[in-house]
């Protein structure tokens, strides 16, 4: 999601997201993480690894 957006917002389009999904396939059980744009690119595993 767009790091701007309010987690709120966020809810709410993925919301809209899971019921249009749900309209195509339905019974269908879907997960949506939300996690803002650019988040991943700002990950270091290898050092949170090493801190478990």
């Amino acid at each position: 999601m767009d790091a701007d957006m309010s987690l709120y917002n966020s809810h709410y389009h993925s919301d809209q997201i899971c019921s249009a999904l749900l309209l195509e396939f339905p019974g269908a059980e879907i997960i949506i993480h939300l996690d803002p744009y650019g988040y991943e690119e700002k990950v270091n595993y290898r050092e949170k690894i090493n801190r478990i």
